[in-house]
């Protein structure tokens, strides 16, 4: 009989990894035990999880071992974590023999003794077959492993739990070498497939990789897995990543902004979960208050440029698209799940889906850049890719630029027509999507310098395609207006009566600089306000919908700001949970503002978590009512927000109807949408105001706006728009 609790490095290795893990900032992920559970036993008991490298799969194998491990007690590492609380949890903690493995780590063995990779399943046998000889010690030398494995079952009444990270390792690793392939698979099958073996023996096996099952053939090399993947995570889509809430939760541990991570590490959705960050990413991030890309620290990002660079048909096109902000169709059948059998783009995009760069979207069946982190990974790569297509067509992006930029049309009609040549077929040729689509390949090295828009309010019309000039960008802004059978000066007169030079003030007038208050900011002097540079000011006129809600401040920071000659606009802070109750803020509000005339917009301040727990259509119909109210009766109303909530909880005919008032407190904001005002700070310092004040930056002539229009007091009443 075994020695007891005595522990192995492979076989029933205990709990100690999953101690390290939880003495450092741990995010409770363990109701993925009570999941697993629900199948120990069953015919669902071959779990197979793939997810990106750095996506938390070790963590998670060392928490099931630790969980399961009979030579050890783990009631001290997990009775207060969220498991504790199901019913399951008592009934299988430490009780099953455990064999956990990390494939990798058989390869480094091999290659450091200058072994072949085709030894590494002997190796992985060899290894547990030791430790069982030495843990039970009437084992004969000779016995095979699932004999050994067998035995003890038979000796102890205890089953056995696989857990094998990293199990796809050798399969990438010897991806040209299929005899290789085969061997580990026959031993996967072995154990996993085996009448003999697998009932008597296997309580549950749970594997992690960055791809699925290889194929053989038409089905899975080890059918009896139950498969969850980037493509279909199912039930496991909360334990691919960091959801939501578990990383604003991080954020206010680590005082680190969260709209920052939102933009640089969001852009994985799954159903029933939401938006899934990179957890690896997140991590760092929060520790060293720094927003960068920490995927190269990975080495799945050796692969970008390789896979992007294959020669199959359409392939470059696709990449150009997906960098130039467009979804692209994506079939996801019949990929082989290893790294070299691409029957031809549709393969290589769903690897990339497997290997984190692409996100997917299941219902719409498109894949799509995630986020921030991974655009800067395609960026890079995408200027070191060895494939004569793509540097060429980088290379005309850049020229087309340049020569736009230098007014030589010749250049610019020249290549887009071969584009458009190239790329639209003659039965769509003159079809509006399809010469947007040719603009946007025309110029997909955008990104270097410019944010992309298309029908981009411009003042008393919309731009059909507009690249804006990123904020630390030196270059002008471009208007492209799509015209068929119409002649050049067509096109110039309609830019020229629907772009106002009101639209050239917001994308690249001189900025104001203002500031937001209420009674919290105590008394201001004004005067001193002013002096110290600043060009307006927002004043919180109250909040609720009773009049006794009304700030107390409200009258005297309004009588103090108009006799320095500051433009004034107002906000309302909103409790409202219905439409009903918005409109009753929004009669308050009114009556609060009545007789007041306001040079800045009047604005809707809506961010109470209870407000966005009940979902985007919801809060947008509480937006909707408010606004309507306010705009109803004559004022150039906008509304409030914060990049996360004006991405995930703003519906797009608010956003464009309205004018923003952007909330991000960064040094640079990564918010892809139109706003006219932002607040940028949260801690400035301004003479005349006591302590802390909201900062904001102004890029729209509103005064000039809103007078023009008679609105906001000013005279007549007309519908508002941004």
């Amino acid at each position: 009989m075994a020695e007891k609790n005595k522990h192995g490095q492979y076989v029933n290795p205990g709990n100690q990894g999953f101690q390290l893990i939880t003495n450092s900032n741990y995010v409770d992920k363990t109701m993925l035990i009570d999941l697993l559970n629900a199948k120990v036993g069953t015919t669902e008991r071959l779990v197979c999880v793939s997810r990106p490298r750095r996506f938390g799969k070790s963590f998670a194998a060392q928490m099931l071992c630790a969980y399961y491990d009979c030579s050890c007690d783990s009631h001290a590492l997990f009775d207060d974590k969220k498991i504790a609380g199901c019913s399951s949890y008592a009934a299988h903690l430490n009780q099953y023999h455990v064999i956990c493995f990390d494939v990798t780590s058989f390869i480094s063995v091999a290659r450091r003794n200058e072994r072949p990779l085709s030894e590494v399943p002997n190796m992985i046998v060899d290894a547990l077959q030791k430790e069982l000889i030495e843990q039970y010690k009437d084992f004969r030398n000779d016995m095979p492993l699932t004999d050994c494995i067998l035995r003890c079952v038979e000796d102890s009444g205890r089953k056995f739990v696989f857990i094998i990270d990293e199990w796809d390792a050798l399969i990438r690793e010897a991806k040209n070498d299929t005899a290789t392939q085969k061997k580990y698979l026959d031993l996967l099958r072995e154990w996993f497939k085996n009448i003999s073996f697998t009932t008597k023996a296997v309580a549950a096996a749970y594997m992690t990789g960055i791809l699925p099952i290889k194929k053989d053939g038409s089905q899975s090399a080890i059918s009896d897995f139950d498969e969850y993947t980037m493509i279909k995570p199912r039930e496991f889509g909360g334990y691919v990543g960091f959801t939501e809430s578990e990383v604003k939760s991080i954020c206010e541990k680590s005082d680190v902004d969260f709209e920052q991570m939102k933009l640089w590490y969001d852009g994985y959705s799954f159903k029933n979960v939401g938006s899934v960050y990179n957890p690896n990413s997140v991590m760092k991030a929060a520790r060293n208050d720094d927003f960068d890309s920490y995927w190269t620290e990975t080495s799945a990002a050796e692969g970008l440029m390789e896979y992007i660079s294959q020669d199959y048909n359409g392939l470059t096109k696709t990449i150009a698209e997906l960098i130039a902000g467009i979804e692209v169709p994506v079939d996801t059948k019949g990929f082989a799940n290893d790294l070299t059998t691409f029957r031809g783009k549709d393969d290589v995009l769903t690897l990339l889906i497997h290997l984190g760069y692409l996100a997917y979207d299941s219902e719409k069946k498109i894949a799509y850049i995630p986020n921030e982190e991974i655009r800067q990974e395609f960026q890079k790569s995408i200027r070191e890719v060895h494939h004569s297509a793509t540097l060429k067509r980088l290379q005309e992006s850049d020229a087309l630029f340049e020569a736009t930029i230098n007014g030589d049309e010749n250049a610019v009609a020249s290549q887009i027509e071969r584009i458009h040549r190239e790329e639209t077929s003659p039965l769509h040729y003159n079809k509006e999507d399809s010469l947007r689509s040719v603009i946007k390949l025309a110029y997909y090295t955008y990104r270097d310098h410019y944010v992309q828009w298309e029908e981009l309010p411009s003042g008393e019309g919309y731009a059909d395609v507009a690249y804006l000039p990123k904020y630390d960008s030196e270059y002008p802004i471009l208007l492209i207006e799509l015209k068929w059978n119409k002649d050049v000066q067509t096109a110039i007169d309609q830019i020229n009566s629907t772009v106002t030079d009101d639209f050239y003030k917001y994308f690249g007038g001189e900025d104001m600089k203002g500031v937001d208050v209420s009674v919290h900011n105590g008394d201001i002097d004004w005067g001193k306000v002013k002096a110290d540079g600043i060009d307006f000011a927002i004043l919180r006129a109250g909040y609720g919908r009773l009049a006794s809600q009304k700030d107390e401040c409200f009258e005297q920071n309004y009588a103090g700001a108009k006799a320095a000659g500051i433009p004034i606009g107002a906000y309302w802070y909103s409790y409202a949970m219905t439409p009903e109750e918005a409109e009753l803020e929004a009669d308050v509000f009114l009556s609060v503002i009545k007789g007041k005339q306001f040079e800045m917009p009047v604005y809707f301040d809506l961010e109470e978590k209870k407000q966005f727990d009940l979902g985007k259509e919801q809060v947008s119909a509480i937006m909707r009512a408010f606004l309507k109210k306010v705009e109803s009766v004559g004022y150039f109303v906008g509304l409030y927000g914060s990049a996360s909530s004006l991405t995930t909880h703003t519906a797009d005919d608010i956003k464009s109807w309205y004018t923003i008032w952007l909330a991000h407190w960064v040094d640079k904001t990564n918010y892809s949408g139109a706003y006219g005002i932002w607040q940028h700070s949260e801690k400035g310092k301004v003479a005349g105001i006591n302590g802390n004040v909201d900062l904001d930056i102004c890029y729209k002539d509103f005064p000039t706006i809103i007078k023009g229009k008679g609105l906001n007091g000013w005279g007549k009443a007309e519908p508002t728009s941004t």
